[in-house]
């Protein structure tokens, strides 16, 4: 804003967000390897995104 005013609002959660958040305490952790696959993924898919 031109006065330099923030304007704030209240954003009301999503469940659907919260989703895969929490783990099952009886889940495997993952590996290093698949911790580095899944970053890979990730990264393939922002930069395939990035270069449309």
């Amino acid at each position: 804003m031109a006065d330099d005013t923030i304007s704030v609002r209240a954003i009301k959660p999503n469940a659907l967000r919260l989703r895969g958040l929490l783990k099952s305490p009886h889940a495997a952790p993952l590996s290093v390897e698949d911790m580095d696959a899944g970053i890979a993924a990730q990264l393939r898919g922002e930069d395939a995104k990035a270069k449309r």
